[in-house]
C-alpha cells in the first residue's frame, strides 16, 4: 500500500467513525495532489463536500470529474458526481450520471432510487415508476423507493395545478388534492355556523412515538366521541368490531399497518384515516427514551438500556432489528403502505400539529366531518397544549413523564453525535429528504 492509498484509507476511517481531530478536506487535497485520479480519494472528497454544503460542491465536482477521465468503469464515481450535481440544481446532468452509474452497477437500489427521484422532480412520472418497480424487485424493503412510488401514484392521479415533490408538500396541499373528500380555501367554518357536514366514520393511525396521545386528545376535542385503543397486534379484533364502533359512536386509534383486512374493513364502512408521522430523527430519540424509562420485561429495551446512549442511538440508526419501532426504515414503509391504501387519508405531521395546530385541527375536522370555527380550534389548541394534562394519558392511568417527554421538534440535535449524523445520512438520508425534513445532506 503506497502513501496515498494508506493516507486515504486512514482518512476514510476517520470520516466513517466520526473523528473530529483531523482536517479531512486538507488531507484529501494533499493526497489528490500526489495522485489526482485516485478513486477513493475523489469519492471521499465528494462525501465531505456533500456534508459541508454548496460552497464545497465545485471543488469536489472537479476532483470526481478528473478521476472519471481515468476510471470510466467505476460506477461509484458517476453516482457521487450525480449527487453533487443534483444538489447544485443541475438535474438533467445529474440524471445522466446516475444513469451511467446504473449501466455499470444495475443492481444498486439506492442509485436506481436516485435516478427515479430526479425523474419525479422533473415530472417524468412513468419512467420514475418503472425504475422504482425495478428497485423494489431488488429490495422490497427499500423505504425511499416504497415511499416515492406512493408519491408518484398520488401525482399521477392529482387534478388541477397541484404539484409536490416531498411528503410534507403533499401534506400542505391536501385540501385541494382530496377532491370531494377535501375542502377549498380556509378549513375553518365561519363564526358559529352549524355543522352542515355528516360526521364520518374514521380511524386514527399514528406511527409509534409520533404524538399518538396528542392526536387522540385533539380527536376527542373535535368529535366528542369515545375511542377504542386496541392492542396493536389485535387488528383482526378491530376489524370485527368496526361496525359496533360505528353504532357506539366510537373511533379507533392505534399504530396499525395498512393490511388488506384492515383496509377492506375501512372501505366497507366508508371509513377515513388520519395518519400521523414525525421527523424520523426525533422519533428515534423518543423511542430510545421510551425503551429506557418506560418499558419493562422486554429484551429489546433491556438491550438498549445496557448500552451508553450514543451507542444505543447508533444501534437504532443502523437497524439492528428492522421490525423495531425506532427504525426509520419501518416508518417509511408504514407511511408508504397507508398512502397507497385505497381509502381517503389525511396526513398529519407531528411538527405541523404542534407549530400550526389551529389550522391542522381545522383541516382534520373538515376531513372527518366535524368542522370547527377558528375560535373552537383555538380552544382545542389550548386544551391540548403540552403543559396541560393529557386526557388520554389520564384515562389510561399512565405517567406523564413516560409518555410526554418534551413535546417539541428538533430535539435530536441534542442527542446525535457527528458519527450518529453520518450514520443516519448514509442509511436514511434519502428518506429524510423525500419526507421533506432536509433539502440535502448538509445538516
Amino acid at each position: 500500500m503506497n502513501i496515498v492509498e494508506e493516507g486515504v484509507h486512514v482518512a476514510r476511517q476517520c470520516f466513517d467513525y466520526g473523528a473530529v481531530d483531523m482536517d479531512l478536506p486538507t488531507s484529501c487535497r494533499q493526497f489528490l495532489s500526489l495522485d489526482p485520479y485516485h478513486v477513493e480519494g475523489a469519492i471521499l472528497m465528494a462525501d465531505l463536500a456533500l456534508e459541508t454544503g454548496p460552497e464545497a460542491y465545485p471543488e469536489a465536482i472537479e476532483h470526481v470529474s478528473r478521476a472519471l477521465t481515468q476510471h470510466r468503469d467505476v460506477w461509484r464515481l458517476y453516482d457521487r458526481l450525480g449527487d453533487l450535481l443534483r444538489f447544485s440544481g443541475r438535474l438533467p446532468v445529474a440524471q445522466f450520471h446516475y444513469d451511467k452509474a446504473l449501466e455499470l452497477g444495475p443492481t444498486n437500489p439506492e442509485t436506481i432510487y436516485k435516478s427515479a427521484r430526479l425523474r419525479f422532480l422533473r415530472g417524468i412520472l412513468n419512467e420514475a415508476e418503472a425504475l422504482l418497480k425495478h428497485s423494489l424487485t431488488l429490495d422490497v424493503h427499500h423505504a425511499p423507493s416504497q415511499l416515492l412510488i406512493s408519491l408518484v401514484h398520488q401525482a399521477q392521479t392529482a387534478t388541477g395545478d397541484a404539484s409536490f415533490t416531498t411528503l410534507k408538500e403533499l401534506e400542505a396541499m391536501q385540501g385541494a388534492l382530496l377532491g370531494d373528500n377535501g375542502w377549498q380555501g380556509s378549513p375553518f367554518v365561519e363564526g358559529t355556523e352549524p355543522n352542515q357536514e355528516a360526521p364520518r366514520t374514521f380511524a386514527c393511525m399514528s406511527h409509534p412515538k409520533c404524538g399518538t396521545h396528542l392526536l387522540n386528545d385533539v380527536m376527542l376535542g373535535l368529535s366528542g366521541l369515545d375511542y377504542s385503543w386496541t392492542r396493536d397486534d389485535d387488528v383482526e379484533c378491530v376489524n370485527e368490531r368496526m361496525p359496533a364502533l360505528t353504532e357506539e359512536n366510537q373511533y379507533v386509534i392505534g399504530h396499525w399497518w395498512a393490511g388488506k383486512g384492515w383496509v377492506s374493513r375501512m372501505q366497507e364502512e366508508g371509513s377515513r384515516g388520519v395518519i400521523q408521522y414525525r421527523d424520523p430523527r426525533d422519533q428515534l430519540v423518543s423511542y430510545y427514551y421510551f425503551c429506557r424509562d418506560v418499558t419493562e420485561n422486554d429484551p429489546h429495551s433491556e438491550m438498549l438500556r445496557s448500552l451508553p446512549e450514543e451507542e444505543a442511538i447508533r444501534c437504532l440508526i443502523n437497524g439492528f432489528n428492522e421490525q423495531a419501532m425506532g427504525n426509520p426504515t419501518e416508518m417509511g414503509l408504514w407511511l408508504a403502505h397507508w398512502i397507497r391504501a385505497d381509502v381517503p387519508t389525511y396526513l398529519s405531521s407531528f411538527e405541523r400539529m404542534i407549530h400550526d395546530k389551529p389550522q391542522t385541527v381545522a383541516e382534520i375536522g373538515r376531513f372527518t366531518g366535524y368542522p370547527k370555527s377558528r375560535a373552537q380550534c383555538d380552544v382545542i389548541t389550548r386544551d391540548t397544549a403540552f403543559n396541560r394534562r393529557s386526557k388520554t394519558v389520564e384515562e389510561h392511568n399512565l405517567s406523564e413523564k413516560g409518555f410526554k417527554r418534551k413535546g417539541k421538534s428538533g430535539d435530536w440535535r441534542n442527542h446525535f453525535s457527528l458519527l450518529s449524523k453520518r450514520r443516519f445520512k448514509k442509511s436514511h438520508g434519502e428518506l429524510l429528504m423525500l419526507m421533506g425534513y432536509e433539502k440535502d445532506l448538509a445538516w
